[in-house]
C-alpha cells in the first residue's frame, strides 16, 4: 500500500513538473487551465458567499426563534403572575425548559436572587451574569451575550426586564421600574451541527460543480477553439513542410475569429504558391537563358581558339615574309652592287673603244705615209693590240657581271613570287581572321541579349525575395521556413546580378578588343597588299632589268664580235705594216676597215653605257622599292603581334565569361534545390523547353546572316509545325483555350515564326542591313512573346 502511494505521489508530481510544458504548447490547455481556475476561484468564492449567508440568515433566524421564544415565555410568565397564580408559573416554566435546545429559565429578582425561591436557597450567578443582570435593571432593556461552556458549546443567553407595570402595582410597590429580570439560555449547538451540515453540502456541492463545469469548458473549447485549432495546426504544419496545396475549408456566410484566421492562412497559402510560381517561372527562364548561353559560350570559344591559331599562323606566316622580304632586300643590294660594277666597267670598255677609235682613225690617216711613220703605225698598233686585249678583258669581266645579274634577278624574281604567295595566303588568313572576329562580335553581342535577358529575369526575381520576405514576415512562425527560402533567393538574384553585371563588362571588354582586332586586321591586310602591290612593282622592276640585262648582253655580244674583228684586222694590220712595201694598199684598206669597226664599237659602247645607267636607275628604285616593302613587312609584322597578343586577351576574356557564366549557373540550380521540397501544382507547361527553342533561333539568325550557315526560307517551321505551336493547337487549346492570355500567345507566336523566315529569305536576296533590322524586330517579338507566357504560365494556376 505504501508503495502504490508512494509511486502515485511520484506520479502526481511528474505531471505538475511537466504541466507548465504542456500548457505552454496547447493553447485550449491555457485556456482551459485558466478558465478552469477561474471557475473554481468563482465558485469557491460563491460557495464561501453562500456559506457566508446561511450561517448569517441561521443565526438570525436562530435569534429570532430565541427572541420569540423569550417574549412569549415572559409574556406568558407576566401573564400568570398578574393572575397570582404562582404554583401555575412553575409549571409554565418547567413546561419551557422542556423545549429543545433551551438549558436555562429562571427569573431574578433586580438584587440578583432567583425568584420563586427563598433569598438564601437560589442559585447563584456568577460576576459577568450579575453586571449584565444590573445593566439590563438599569438601562430598562435587555441583553443578549453568547460564551463557550466546558463542554466547548456555543450558548446564547438573553436577560428580558420584567417591567412593573400598572396592573403589578396590586401585588407590589410602584417604585421599582423594574420587578425582575427574566433568563433564557438556549444551547448552539444543534444551530452548529446545522451550519457544519451547510457547509459539507456547500463544499460538495463546489466540488461537484468544478469537475462538471471544467468538464462543459473542455466540451464547449473543444468544439469552438481546440477543433478549429487543430485543424489550423494540421495546416500550418503541412505549409510548414513545404506542401502550398493544402486549403482550409469555410462555411458559407459570416466567418468567426477562427474561420478568419483559417481564411487568412488560405490567402497567405495563395500569396506564397504565386511567389514559389514566380521563383519557378524566373528559375525555368533562367535556366533556358543559361542553356542558350553556354552554346553561345561554347560556339565563340570554338572562334576564338579558331581565331588565334588563325593569328598564331598569321604571325607565323608574316615572319617567313618577313624573311623573304630580308633575303630579296640583300638579293637587290647585291644585284645593285653588280650592276655598279658592271657600270664601272662599261664606262672603262667605251674609254677603251674610244682610244681604239682614236687610234684606228689615226693609224688610216698615217697609213698613206706609212714610209715616213711606219715606226709609228708599228706602235700604234702595238696599243691597238693592247687595247684590244683590255678590251677583250672588260667584256669578259661585264659578261660574267651580266650572267652573275642574271642569276641574282632570276633568285630575285623567285623571292618576289614566294613573298607574293605568302602574302596572299597572308592575306587570305588575315581576311579568315577578319571574319572570326566578325563572329566574335555576333557572338558576343548575342552573349550580352542573354546576359540582359538574365539580368531582367535577376530583377524579377529580387522582387519576388522581397515579396517572399514580406509575406514570410506577415506568416510569423508559419512562415519561418519561407523566409529562408526568400533569402536564398535574394542572395541568389543579387549573385546573379552582380555576375550579370560582370559578364556585361567582359562583354563590353570583348567587344572593344574584337574591334580593336578588327582594325588591325585591316590595317594588317592593308600593310599585306601593300606589300604584294611592292613585291609586284620589284617583280617587275626586275622583269625591266632582265631585259636590260638581255639587252646588255646582247651588246656585250656584238662588242666582243666587233672587238674580235678588230683584233683580227689589227693582227692583219700588222702583219700588213710589217709588209708594207708589199701591201700598201692592203693595209690602208685594213686602216680604213679597223677605224670602221671601231667607230661601229664606240657607238656599241656608248649605247651599252647608257643602258647601263638605266639599269642602276632601275636597280637603286628596286632597292627603295625593297627597303620599302621591308618597312610594310615589319609594321605587318608589329600589328600581326598585335593581333596575336589581342587575340590572347580575347581568349582570356571569353575564358573568365566562361567562368561567370557557370557562376550564374551555379545560383540557379541552387535557387531551384532551394524550391525542390515545395509541394505545388503542377506547372501548366514546360516554359523553359519552349523559351530555350525559342531563344536558340537568335543564333540560328546569326549563323544565317554572317554566312556561317545555309537556312534556306523553306527550312524555318512555321508556328504550327513547332513542337510548342503542335502543343499549342491540341491539348494547350483544350486547356487554356478559353483564356484571353492564350490567345495573344498564340498570335505573337506566329509572327515570331513570320519574322524568322523573313529574316533568312532576305538573307538569302543579299539584302544583308534588313535582315538585321528583321531580326532586331524578330528579338523584340520574342521577349513579348516571353512576357506573355509569364502572364500565360501564371494565370494557368488559376484556371
Amino acid at each position: 500500500m505504501t508503495r502504490v502511494l508512494i509511486h502515485n505521489k511520484y506520479q502526481i508530481m511528474d505531471i505538475i513538473h511537466h504541466l507548465p510544458d504542456t500548457l505552454r504548447r496547447s493553447v485550449s490547455g491555457k485556456i482551459l487551465f485558466f478558465t478552469g481556475v477561474l471557475g473554481t476561484l468563482l465558485l469557491m468564492a460563491l460557495g464561501w458567499a453562500l456559506l457566508v449567508f446561511m450561517e448569517e440568515n441561521l443565526k438570525e433566524q436562530h435569534l429570532e426563534s430565541i427572541d420569540l421564544v423569550s417574549k412569549t415565555a415572559s409574556k406568558g410568565l407576566q401573564t400568570i403572575m398578574l393572575m397570582g397564580q404562582a404554583s401555575i408559573a412553575q409549571n409554565y416554566m418547567s413546561m419551557i425548559k422542556d423545549v429543545e435546545g433551551l438549558e436555562t429559565l429562571r427569573i431574578f429578582r433586580i438584587d440578583g436572587s432567583e425568584a420563586f425561591y427563598p433569598e438564601t436557597e437560589g442559585k447563584k450567578i456568577d460576576d459577568h451574569l450579575q453586571e449584565t443582570l444590573n445593566k439590563v435593571v438599569a438601562e430598562h432593556q435587555e441583553a443578549v451575550f453568547s460564551n463557550i461552556g466546558d463542554d466547548g458549546a456555543e450558548r446564547m443567553t438573553i436577560l428580558v426586564p420584567l417591567l412593573n407595570q400598572k396592573p403589578c402595582h396590586q401585588c407590589h410597590e410602584s417604585a421599582p421600574p423594574v420587578r425582575g429580570v427574566f433568563q433564557l439560555t438556549i444551547s448552539l449547538a444543534d444551530k452548529e451541527a446545522n451550519i457544519r451540515t451547510a457547509r459539507i453540502v456547500a463544499v460538495l456541492m463546489v466540488c461537484i460543480s468544478i469537475p462538471i463545469l471544467i468538464l462543459l469548458i473542455h466540451l464547449v473549447l473543444i468544439r469552438i477553439i481546440q477543433r478549429p485549432l487543430a485543424t489550423l495546426n494540421t495546416a500550418i504544419e503541412r505549409i510548414s513542410q513545404g506542401d502550398l496545396t493544402h486549403v482550409l475549408p469555410l462555411p458559407p456566410g459570416p466567418l468567426d475569429g477562427m474561420e478568419r484566421i483559417a481564411q487568412e492562412l488560405n490567402s497567405m497559402t495563395a500569396r506564397f504558391q504565386s511567389t514559389i510560381r514566380q521563383v519557378f517561372l524566373q528559375t525555368h527562364s533562367m535556366a533556358a537563358c543559361i542553356s542558350d548561353l553556354t552554346e553561345v559560350r561554347d560556339e565563340l570559344k570554338k572562334d576564338s581558339m579558331h581565331g588565334f591559331n588563325l593569328a598564331r599562323e598569321t604571325a607565323h606566316d608574316h615572319e617567313q615574309v618577313d624573311s623573304q622580304v630580308a633575303t630579296i632586300r640583300e638579293a637587290v643590294n647585291e644585284t645593285s652592287q653588280q650592276i655598279g660594277t658592271i657600270s664601272a666597267a662599261t664606262e672603262q670598255l667605251s674609254f677603251n673603244i674610244n682610244n681604239i677609235a682614236t687610234g684606228a682613225s689615226q693609224a688610216s690617216t698615217n697609213i698613206n705615209t706609212m714610209a715616213s711613220a711606219a715606226e709609228e703605225i708599228t706602235a700604234n698598233l702595238a696599243g691597238v693590240n693592247e687595247s684590244l686585249s683590255s678590251v677583250d678583258r672588260s667584256v669578259s669581266t661585264v659578261a660574267e657581271a651580266v650572267r652573275g645579274v642574271n642569276a641574282s634577278l632570276d633568285q630575285v624574281r623567285q623571292r618576289c613570287q614566294h613573298a607574293s604567295q605568302e602574302s596572299r595566303q597572308a592575306d587570305d588568313k588575315a581576311q579568315g581572321t577578319h571574319e572570326v572576329m566578325n563572329r566574335l562580335a555576333q557572338s558576343a553581342t548575342e552573349i550580352g541579349e542573354v546576359v540582359a535577358v538574365i539580368s531582367h529575369i535577376a530583377e524579377q526575381t529580387n522582387m519576388l525575395a522581397l515579396n517572399a520576405s514580406i509575406e514570410a514576415a506577415g506568416a510569423g512562425d508559419a512562415g519561418k521556413g519561407f523566409a529562408v527560402v526568400a533569402n536564398e533567393v535574394k542572395d541568389l538574384a543579387r549573385q546573379t546580378t552582380e555576375a550579370t553585371h560582370m559578364i556585361a563588362e567582359k562583354i563590353l571588354e570583348i567587344q572593344a578588343n574584337t574591334r580593336e582586332v578588327a582594325t588591325a586586321n585591316t590595317e594588317v591586310t592593308d600593310s599585306i597588299r601593300r606589300i604584294d602591290r611592292a613585291n609586284g612593282e620589284i617583280a617587275r622592276s626586275v622583269d625591266e632589268q632582265a631585259a636590260s640585262v638581255t639587252d646588255i648582253a646582247r651588246s656585250m655580244n656584238e662588242v666582243a664580235h666587233a672587238a674580235g674583228e678588230v683584233t683580227r684586222n689589227a693582227q692583219e694590220l700588222n702583219m700588213a705594216a710589217q709588209d708594207i712595201a708589199r701591201a700598201a694598199m692592203e693595209a690602208s684598206n685594213g686602216a680604213q676597215d679597223v677605224a670602221q669597226n671601231a667607230n661601229n664599237a664606240a657607238t656599241a659602247a656608248d649605247t651599252l653605257s647608257q643602258q647601263m645607267e638605266r639599269i642602276h636607275s632601275m636597280a637603286r628604285k628596286v632597292s627603295q622599292s625593297a627597303d620599302e616593302a621591308a618597312e610594310f613587312t615589319s609594321s605587318a609584322n608589329r600589328k600581326v603581334q598585335e593581333i596575336f597578343q589581342t587575340t590572347v586577351m580575347v581568349n582570356g576574356a571569353i575564358h573568365h565569361t566562361s567562368l561567370l557564366i557557370g557562376s550564374i549557373a551555379i545560383p540557379g540550380k541552387k535557387l531551384e534545390h532551394s524550391v525542390h521540397d515545395l509541394v505545388v501544382p503542377p506547372e501548366p507547361f514546360a516554359v523553359e523547353k519552349i523559351k530555350g527553342a525559342h531563344l536558340k533561333w537568335l543564333g540560328k539568325l546569326e549563323n544565317v546572316i554572317r554566312g556561317r550557315s545555309d537556312l534556306k526560307p523553306d527550312q524555318v517551321a512555321s508556328g504550327r509545325e513547332c513542337d510548342f505551336g503542335k502543343w499549342y493547337y491540341s491539348e494547350g487549346s483544350e486547356r487554356f483555350g478559353r483564356l484571353a492570355i492564350f490567345q495573344q500567345v498564340g498570335e505573337v507566336h506566329l509572327q515570331v515564326h513570320e519574322v524568322a523566315r523573313e529574316t533568312v529569305k532576305l538573307v538569302s536576296e543579299g539584302n544583308i542591313a534588313a535582315a538585321e533590322n528583321r531580326m532586331n524586330e524578330f528579338n523584340e517579338i520574342k521577349d513579348r512573346l516571353f512576357d506573355l507566357m509569364d502572364e500565360l504560365y501564371l494565370e494557368a494556376y488559376h484556371s
